[in-house]
């Protein structure tokens, strides 16, 4: 009891050695459950989960040794042994562990049909495909046997490290927890101890899982705090300094950048930008493309609205519309796709694989939205977490532009899943690339409008001018130029097209960057930084609108009136 009394005080004493530990024990009990962090720790694969069980269990040996040294002596109670400190504190932290393993919900059996449909390497939020082709989810059983295998082998590996340090194998275990140990020794262990997570992060920053990479970085942070506090005196210098150098970092101006503007942020352009500008070479299309009545009979239109929703929603999407295009007639119907975030990537996935083919005018074979579903379903979160915790917070405190950001990693993720598939599409294709099947109408048009942070408008990327359906035009009853006398004028804007910001290259814009930025959603990708003047952050559409577009304004109603349908009309007899 004097033992638990000691330790408890210790622990209360410096809130700083529970601050890291107690981020690992909320997340491990459900915090962040909106944003996935649970499943960085309880992870269906035994091997990650194994993993976290081990590297949280060295970041709270790591907290129990800062707290030991921080402390010269108890208050309440006389000072305690290290070795009899530390068997208290796993003591406690298999205690937390145990009750949280104890409250796991329990999983639904499986089907063997089910679990042979899971295929190694598909995002956790899409399971299985069921009969009618919907992507459903499976309720996967949490190895809790591997995480609690995890916190075995890390207790382990603290003990012998502690052994062979302080050169106490050889007595008998009373006499070792009897022992008192000097500051010198304990100095000594916590520098090996730092320089063993601080090969970790250099030597895994590329394969570790997230909830390593995060108990390693907690560990080096709690490392760093305690020095500073320990030979400074002084509890809030290390917190003083890290704001310091977050601040100093920040001032650079266009630290996350956008690749394909790369030449661009040597000279800002102007925002807004002047409405007298020439008319890009080449012009984007109009927006009633491909549009003409075939055989003198009206041309069936569909617009395409792409919900967002993250790796569910892009999955959902490519899924419908690989199966809709087997269906003849469907894809030179449809003549434009918008929406938000994940919901575009499907529809960007689908249609650069349309772009690959020999011959996109015919129907797909059937069966290939399988394929398609397949690949856009992988894993590409995985990456995101890793480049966040071992790029992105480090690069918070430097002051170094960071050109290979999380959202970064996103859009390789999304290429390479899409590349190693079996169908081989590539997600970067250009704007200019696709713009001679759009003109033809052998493919639809895509727009992507992500937000602008600071003003609220869009960024309409597109190969089609929709200046028509951004620009809102009144009657205003009188004007300074024409006095009382009535006149028509532009209201408000409520997007800016990509080709009046960069006319000279705006075709070779990236689609995969395109969807990158319409899913870009702080924190889980970052808001990237648009070479302006005034800067401009750039986030995702769904801000504005999950459905992409506001079709309120007079571009919907042209097309209406230039091709003679209304919705009804366009939809009757089609299937």
């Amino acid at each position: 009891m004097k033992a638990l009394v000691y330790f408890l005080e210790i622990m209360l004493r410096h809130p700083i050695a529970i601050l890291a530990p107690g981020l690992v024990v909320a997340i491990l009990y459900g915090a962040g459950k909106a944003m996935g962090l649970p499943r960085l720790f309880w992870n269906e694969r035994p091997l990650n989960c194994f993993l976290a069980g081990l590297a949280s269990t060295l970041l709270a040996a790591e907290s129990f040794l800062v707290a030991y040294l921080l402390d010269g002596a108890g208050i309440l109670v006389a000072r305690t042994s290290f070795i009899c400190f530390l068997l208290v504190g796993g003591v406690v932290w298999l205690l937390l562990v145990g009750v949280r393993i104890f409250t796991l919900p329990a999983a639904s059996p499986t089907s063997r049909r089910a679990r042979a449909g899971w295929t190694r390497g598909v995002s956790p939020a899409i399971r299985t495909v069921d009969d009618q082709g919907l992507a459903g989810t499976r309720a996967s059983q949490v190895p809790a046997g591997a995480f609690m295998a995890g916190v075995g082998v890390a207790a382990v590996f603290v003990f012998l490290l502690v052994a062979l340090t302080l050169r106490i194998l050889a007595p008998e275990l009373p006499e070792l927890a009897q022992r008192q140990t000097s500051d010198p020794e304990l100095h000594f262990l916590a520098l090996i101890c730092f320089i063993l997570f601080l090969a970790a992060f250099v030597l895994l920053r590329r394969c570790a899982t997230p909830a390593v990479g995060l108990c390693i970085l907690l560990s080096l942070v709690l490392s760093v705090d305690a020095a500073i506090e320990f030979w400074l005196h002084s509890a809030g210098l290390g917190g003083l300094l890290l704001l310091g150098l977050l601040w100093w970092s920040g001032a650079l101006r266009c630290k996350l950048r956008v690749p394909a503007l790369a030449d661009l942020y040597r000279r800002p352009v102007r925002y807004p930008p002047l409405k007298q500008e020439p008319t890009p070479k080449p012009a984007p299309l109009p927006f009633d493309v491909a549009l003409d009545a075939k055989d003198g009979k009206p041309r069936r239109l569909i617009v395409v609205c792409a919900s967002g929703g993250g790796i569910r929603a892009a999955t959902w999407t490519a899924a419908i519309l690989g199966q809709l295009d087997e269906i003849e007639g469907f894809r030179s119907a449809a003549r434009l796709i918008t929406g938000a975030s994940g919901g575009m990537m499907g529809a960007a996935s689908w249609l650069a694989f349309l772009a690959k083919e020999d011959n996109p005018s015919q129907p797909l074979p059937a069966g290939t939205w399988q394929d398609l579903m397949k690949a856009v379903s992988m894993d590409s979160l995985t990456g995101v977490a890793q480049r966040l915790v071992f790029r992105d917070i480090p690069m918070a405190f430097m002051r170094r532009n960071n050109l290979a950001d999380r959202a970064r990693a996103l859009e390789e993720s999304w290429c390479k899943n899409l590349q190693d598939s079996k169908l081989k599409i590539d997600l970067g294709v250009t704007f200019g690339q696709l713009r001679g099947g759009e003109e033809s109408g052998r493919w639809p048009s895509l727009v992507l409008s992500p937000m602008l942070v600071e003003d609220g408008r869009r960024l309409i990327i597109s190969n089609l001018d929709l200046t028509k359906s951004t620009e809102n035009f009144v009657r205003w009853l009188s004007s300074k130029e024409t006095g009382t006398r009535p006149v028509s004028g532009r209201a408000s804007q409520t997007a800016y097209h990509l080709y009046q910001l960069w006319p000279e290259g705006w075709e070779r814009f990236p689609l995969s960057t395109a969807a990158r930025l319409s899913a870009a959603f702080p924190y889980v990708s970052s808001a990237v930084i648009l070479p302006t003047e005034p800067r401009r952050r750039v986030v995702d559409a769904g801000y504005y609108d999950n459905y992409g577009l506001d079709w309120r304004a007079t571009g919907f109603a042209s097309w209406r009136r230039q091709t003679d349908l209304c919705w009804r009309e366009a939809f009757q007899g089609f299937w």
